[in-house]
């Protein structure tokens, strides 16, 4: 007998969400075991969600451009002669469907201002389905019936009145009757002040429609002088309630950050010849939120050195000749990598993170290297596991692998996160010293440049060497100078020697 599988969106880890970029299977296709089903775009990198069964797509439930979490129902396949708990029959009774209904309001045209289900989505008795917004207050409409929603009947934005229908749902309950109960009123949330966030303030009165607010919380933050934009709410889909606002307003006071902050005039290029737009990519958009943040949040220094590797890397060229007829690029980053795990060893402070509450340092135990990667829609950086543990040639194929999958969009959460330590190499462009923006949670990040030879005056005459030029950046609030001063020199002496002390 067949079957409807559900595919849900797999695990995206410290990932809050992703956007559907491409489907690329339809209703009705067949499709194969770990057949790609569609395209989605995080903060860090684009990736295909494969499918687990092999069948026939029976719906796809989202649309290019919606936004998809960890759990979310992306398509149902019909699968023959298979079982498990997401499977569901695909007859066990007839199915009828039913309309749920705008409900008692106490009179007047309601605004229809936000979906909270999709086509597709399984729901419950009182799930909530969309929110409603009258001249008093803001009301989330509960479902009247269980099953999956087949269609929503009002665009967004839409003025009702009460008895309208709202969305169709496929359900195998008693369809005799169309109920209308109450919506239930959004009530404010007793939160303490640290779960209201406090972004960047810059008090004024703008106040715009993309806010999730009732009428009353829009009123009360115009007559304080509160920008709605500023406040991230506690509430279903970030709604914004009255003790959210005072939160905010408390937050502000107690940070000194409720002052309005000058800012400079903005200087528009095309008033002084041609110019050109050109649009970012998603992922430099995010990634630009998070390096701000960890560039305030965290206080750099910058320590750097130049390393001696003259030896070294003749090893390394000689190592390249024999592993290039198998298309392995023994690449000088996967020799300091091991270099790194012996020098961090001795500085356990380097390879750590603060605690959640900053008054203690996690030391690990474990060496995952972070790789910083330059693609075509920005920078992602996924993480080699276990360093001390491979070999060489083991980590040159995992870096090669990796590097392809970032530059092709097909790295997965779980292969860019867990890093205790992070890598950031220019040595391929071009360039010495620089200052790394530290790749939190770690403490560090090592910054590299390109070799070049220098004279080095030794007995009694100039001779050759080359050098490699180093740049690490480290949280001051954990790491002192002297330290910094002690690991570069004690890195620079690994790198020296690596060559001599590691298998291939």
């Amino acid at each position: 007998m067949s079957i409807v599988k559900t595919v849900r969106m797999p695990d995206l880890g410290d990932i809050p969400h992703a956007k559907v970029v491409e489907i690329l299977v339809n209703t009705g296709s067949q499709i194969q075991l770990n057949q790609s089903l569609l395209s989605v775009e995080s903060e860090k990198a684009m990736m295909e969600v494969p499918c687990e069964f092999e069948g026939c797509i029976e719906t796809v439930c989202v649309s290019v451009g919606d936004v998809v979490k960890t759990g979310d129902q992306l398509v149902t396949v019909l699968v023959a002669d298979a079982c498990d708990d997401d499977a569901h029959v695909a007859v066990e009774e007839p199915s009828a469907s039913k309309l749920v209904l705008v409900p008692e309001l106490g009179g007047g045209q309601v605004k229809l201002i936000e979906w909270l289900v999709k086509p597709g989505a399984e729901i419950t008795n009182d799930t909530p389905i969309c929110v409603l917004e009258s001249d008093k207050a803001t009301m989330e409409v509960p479902s009247t019936v269980s099953g999956i929603v087949q269609s929503l009947e009002q665009p967004l934005g839409a003025d009702l009145t009460v008895g309208q229908s709202l969305i169709s749902v496929e359900t195998n309950e008693d369809t005799s009757s169309d109920c209308v109960v109450p919506a239930q009123e959004s009530q404010p949330e007793q939160s303490p002040v640290d779960r209201t966030v406090v972004r960047e303030a810059n008090v004024s009165t703008e106040v715009t429609s993309k806010i999730y607010a009732g009428p009353a919380v829009r009123r009360m933050a115009s007559l304080l002088e509160v920008n709605l934009n500023q406040v991230a709410g506690t509430g279903n889909k970030g709604r914004i309630s009255k003790q959210d606002l005072l939160n905010y307003i408390k937050a502000t006071l107690q940070s000194g950050t409720n002052q309005p902050k000058s800012k400079r005039p903005y200087v528009e290029p095309s008033d002084y010849g041609p110019t050109s737009t050109k649009q970012l990519s998603r992922i430099k958009k995010l990634s630009a939120d998070y390096l701000h943040e960890n560039w305030q949040s965290i206080p750099h220094v910058t320590q750097c050195i130049d390393a001696e590797v003259t030896d070294f890397e003749a090893y390394r060229k000689q190592l390249s000749q024999v592993y290039k007829p198998q298309g392995i690029r023994m690449t000088p980053l996967v020799f300091i990598m091991k270099a790194l795990v012996t020098t961090l060893s001795r500085h356990p402070a380097f390879n750590a993170s603060l605690s959640q509450d900053g008054q203690a340092l996690i030391l690990k135990e474990y060496f995952h290297m972070g790789v910083a990667v330059d693609t075509p829609n920005g920078l992602v950086v996924p993480v080699v596991k276990a360093v001390n543990d491979k070999s060489v040639v083991a980590l040159a194929k995992e870096l090669a692998a990796l590097s392809q999958s970032a530059r092709s969009g097909q790295l997965k959460p779980e292969q860019m996160r867990g890093q205790s330590f992070t890598i950031s190499s220019l040595g391929g462009i071009g360039g010495t010293y620089f200052t790394p923006i530290i790749n939190a949670p770690d403490v560090a990040i090592l910054g590299i440049g390109q070799m070049q030879t220098k004279p080095v005056w030794q007995d009694d005459h100039w001779i050759p060497k080359l050098f490699l030029p180093l740049s690490l950046s480290y949280d001051h609030r954990v790491i002192d100078g002297a330290e910094a001063a002690r690991f570069m020199v004690d890195l620079a002496n690994d790198l020296s020697i690596v060559h001599t002390q590691i298998l291939e």
